[in-house]
Protein backbone atom coordinates (compact mmCIF):
# COMPACT_ATOMS: atom_id res chain seq x y z
CA UNK A 1 0.00 0.00 0.00
CA UNK A 2 3.00 2.10 0.45
CA UNK A 3 5.63 3.76 -2.21
CA UNK A 4 5.23 5.67 -5.38
CA UNK A 5 2.02 6.01 -6.02
CA UNK A 6 -0.14 4.79 -3.28
CA UNK A 7 -3.03 6.18 -1.80
CA UNK A 8 -4.17 7.03 2.22
CA UNK A 9 -4.52 9.59 4.13
CA UNK A 10 -1.68 11.84 4.59
CA UNK A 11 -1.80 12.07 8.67
CA UNK A 12 -0.88 7.96 8.22
CA UNK A 13 1.58 8.13 5.84
CA UNK A 14 4.50 8.07 8.22
CA UNK A 15 3.01 5.30 10.09
CA UNK A 16 1.39 3.03 7.24
CA UNK A 17 4.61 3.49 4.92
CA UNK A 18 7.45 2.94 7.71
CA UNK A 19 9.48 0.05 7.12
CA UNK A 20 9.28 -3.29 9.05
CA UNK A 21 10.74 -2.94 12.42
CA UNK A 22 14.52 -5.09 12.94
CA UNK A 23 14.57 -6.81 16.34
CA UNK A 24 17.80 -7.00 18.14
CA UNK A 25 17.64 -11.01 17.28
CA UNK A 26 17.05 -9.96 13.78
CA UNK A 27 13.64 -10.74 13.61
CA UNK A 28 10.66 -8.41 11.67
CA UNK A 29 7.53 -7.48 13.04
CA UNK A 30 5.73 -5.59 10.53
CA UNK A 31 5.17 -1.87 10.67
CA UNK A 32 1.18 -2.18 12.70
CA UNK A 33 2.85 -3.52 15.52
CA UNK A 34 5.59 -0.61 15.74
CA UNK A 35 4.45 1.58 19.16
CA UNK A 36 1.19 -0.69 20.12
CA UNK A 37 2.05 -0.69 23.74
CA UNK A 38 3.02 -4.85 23.32
CA UNK A 39 6.08 -5.91 23.12
CA UNK A 40 6.20 -8.03 19.49
CA UNK A 41 9.99 -8.16 20.04
CA UNK A 42 11.57 -9.98 22.76
CA UNK A 43 14.04 -6.91 23.15
CA UNK A 44 11.09 -4.57 22.92
CA UNK A 45 12.98 -2.24 20.06
CA UNK A 46 9.30 -2.25 18.43
CA UNK A 47 8.36 0.00 21.55
CA UNK A 48 11.50 2.10 21.30
CA UNK A 49 11.25 5.97 20.28
CA UNK A 50 7.58 6.40 20.67
CA UNK A 51 7.12 9.56 21.64
CA UNK A 52 3.96 11.16 19.66
CA UNK A 53 2.71 7.18 18.63
CA UNK A 54 1.27 6.88 22.44
CA UNK A 55 -1.49 8.79 24.18
CA UNK A 56 -0.89 8.69 27.81
CA UNK A 57 -4.25 7.93 29.46
CA UNK A 58 -5.06 9.49 32.82
CA UNK A 59 -4.37 6.26 34.69
CA UNK A 60 -0.63 5.61 33.64
CA UNK A 61 -1.72 3.44 31.15
CA UNK A 62 -0.56 4.04 27.05
CA UNK A 63 -3.15 3.64 23.92
CA UNK A 64 -1.99 4.00 20.53
CA UNK A 65 -2.66 7.72 19.57
CA UNK A 66 -4.32 6.69 16.71
CA UNK A 67 -6.84 5.39 18.82
CA UNK A 68 -7.62 8.45 20.70
CA UNK A 69 -11.22 9.67 20.08
CA UNK A 70 -12.47 6.82 18.22
CA UNK A 71 -16.18 5.70 18.28
CA UNK A 72 -15.15 4.00 22.04
CA UNK A 73 -12.70 5.04 24.90
CA UNK A 74 -9.43 2.65 24.83
CA UNK A 75 -8.25 3.85 28.04
CA UNK A 76 -9.85 1.96 30.53
CA UNK A 77 -10.56 5.56 32.34
CA UNK A 78 -12.05 7.07 29.20
CA UNK A 79 -9.45 9.43 29.06
CA UNK A 80 -8.80 8.97 25.66
CA UNK A 81 -12.33 10.70 24.46
CA UNK A 82 -11.98 13.69 26.92
CA UNK A 83 -12.24 16.62 24.64
CA UNK A 84 -12.89 14.95 21.60
CA UNK A 85 -15.04 16.63 18.81
CA UNK A 86 -16.96 13.82 16.77
CA UNK A 87 -18.31 13.31 13.37
CA UNK A 88 -21.98 11.88 13.65
CA UNK A 89 -23.10 9.57 10.71
CA UNK A 90 -26.46 9.58 9.45
CA UNK A 91 -27.21 6.25 10.97
CA UNK A 92 -25.99 7.86 14.53
CA UNK A 93 -22.70 6.57 14.87
CA UNK A 94 -20.32 8.80 16.80
CA UNK A 95 -16.81 8.97 15.02
CA UNK A 96 -13.95 10.77 15.99
CA UNK A 97 -12.89 13.66 13.60
CA UNK A 98 -9.44 11.86 13.07
CA UNK A 99 -11.48 8.99 11.42
CA UNK A 100 -13.47 11.17 9.01
CA UNK A 101 -11.66 10.64 5.40
CA UNK A 102 -9.37 8.00 6.85
CA UNK A 103 -10.28 5.67 4.00
CA UNK A 104 -12.21 3.65 6.06
CA UNK A 105 -16.16 4.11 5.94
CA UNK A 106 -18.06 4.25 8.99
CA UNK A 107 -21.37 3.66 10.07
CA UNK A 108 -23.82 2.22 7.86
CA UNK A 109 -23.73 4.57 5.04
CA UNK A 110 -19.90 5.64 4.97
CA UNK A 111 -21.19 9.12 4.83
CA UNK A 112 -17.81 10.13 6.64
CA UNK A 113 -15.88 9.27 3.60
CA UNK A 114 -18.38 11.74 1.18
CA UNK A 115 -16.70 14.33 -0.64
CA UNK A 116 -13.11 13.73 0.39
CA UNK A 117 -9.66 13.66 -1.31
CA UNK A 118 -7.14 10.85 -0.91
CA UNK A 119 -3.32 11.64 -1.02
CA UNK A 120 -0.25 10.44 -2.02
CA UNK A 121 2.55 9.15 0.26
CA UNK A 122 5.73 10.12 -0.47
CA UNK A 123 7.82 7.92 -1.98
CA UNK A 124 9.49 5.25 1.09
CA UNK A 125 13.15 5.69 1.29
Amino acid sequence: MCGTGSTTVLKDCGFLCSPEVTCGDGTTVGHGFRCDGENDCSDGADELDCAGWLFACADGSTVPSSNRCGAEPDCADGSDALGCSYFTCSDGTQIGLDYVCDLDPNGSDGGDEAGCASVMCPPTI
